[in-house]
């Protein structure tokens, strides 16, 4: 059983004529392009216009000049993406490309000073699959191919007037649209990355669907989204990429980071996102300077890499019960030594 970490995977579908603009409030501080997104309805994934996600960035490993994750603009100098993105890797071998759609090309290039992730990231579960990245120098935000995404906040998890109150803990809403973007692989065989920038229009998928409900395991920190039919998802090489929802203030919000999945565009097999509403509280801490910056990047080196990923395979999702109660342990263990050694310090 073959269970891969993920990016943005487009299966070919054919493509409908019919397309829907979002048009961004220009006033707005984050969560706007210099241009209009235009996506497809229902199909399958297209390629992006240029300076539509001004905030997706690509990651490459410098010593191979290969691409290997993709990440979110939220500040000048902050990244977010997903932890898994830096099993096995040095930050002083990663360069970061941004301002372009296309993979090659970029109007801006940074190197990283620190990679800080989540203390709680379990590398067999996926749990807390996120991380930031804190840039060398900030970004020129002048640039008009540059731009920052907004975290999701309170005011976004008030409905529209036909949509039910949520938790911030439930956001992105189920069955909402949702969109996915990067250069992973655009089939499930492929071996190399997109060249061009893609895009996919997904959805919010219940936990309690049976297709999810065997995919993640804490609903809280995780949820899925895909499509029933299958043909449209993220695949290998979209990792740590911005899974994007459009608000009523007409805004694109980080609702999710591109984790994990099985196969790509499997339709008994959903994306499985890591949901950033649950971590506003420490992305804010750290990146406004309100608690010690640790770089956790030591610990990282040293768990499982991808390439031993399915020898967990069978263990993962048939020992799923025991799994639950061992990982609830971990974090309330891991939790408490946090807080004992942040008082000690």
């Amino acid at each position: 059983m073959l269970f891969l970490p993920f990016l943005l995977v487009i299966v070919a579908t054919a493509k409908v004529a019919c397309e829907h603009e979002h048009a961004c409030n220009i006033r707005a501080s984050c969560g706007c392009s210099t241009r209009l997104t235009i996506l497809a309805k229902i199909v399958g994934g297209e390629p992006a216009q240029p300076r539509s996600w001004s905030w997706i960035v690509s990651l490459f490993d410098h010593p191979t000049n290969k691409f290997f994750c993709a990440a979110s603009i939220i500040s000048n100098v902050w990244l977010l993406t997903a932890a898994h993105c830096f099993i096995r890797r040095d930050h002083s071998d990663i360069i970061v490309h941004a301002g372009s759609n296309q993979l090659n090309d970029s109007t801006q290039h940074r190197h990283i000073a620190k990679i800080i992730v989540h203390p709680e990231f379990n590398q067999h579960t996926f749990v807390a699959d996120i991380a930031l990245i804190q840039l060398t120098s900030p970004l020129d935000m002048t640039d008009l191919s540059i731009a920052k995404i907004c975290l999701p906040a309170i005011r976004d998890t008030i409905p529209d007037e036909n949509e039910p109150t949520i938790d911030m803990n439930e956001y992105p809403p189920v069955n909402s649209a949702v969109v996915a973007v990067g250069w992973g692989q655009l089939a499930e065989n492929d071996r190399s990355p997109s060249r061009e920038l893609q895009q996919v229009t997904l959805k919010a998928i219940p936990y309690e669907s049976k297709t999810c409900e065997d995919m993640i395991f804490d609903r809280s920190v995780q949820f899925c989204a895909g499509d029933e039919m299958g043909g449209k998802d993220t695949c290998q090489g979209d990792s740590g990429g911005p899974l994007m929802r459009f608000t009523s203030e007409r805004q694109w919000i980080l609702a999710g980071i591109t984790s994990y999945g099985k196969g790509c565009g499997r339709p008994e097999y959903p994306g499985v996102y890591t949901r950033v509403a649950f971590y506003t509280d420490w992305i804010n801490a750290i990146t406004n300077g309100l608690v010690r910056r640790i770089d956790f990047s030591m610990e990282v080196s040293e768990v499982i890499s991808r390439d031993d990923q399915d020898l967990f395979d069978d263990f993962l999702f048939n020992m799923c019960p025991s799994l639950n109660r061992l990982r609830l342990l971990y974090m309330i263990v891991s939790l408490g030594l946090q807080l004992y050694f942040s008082q000690s310090i």
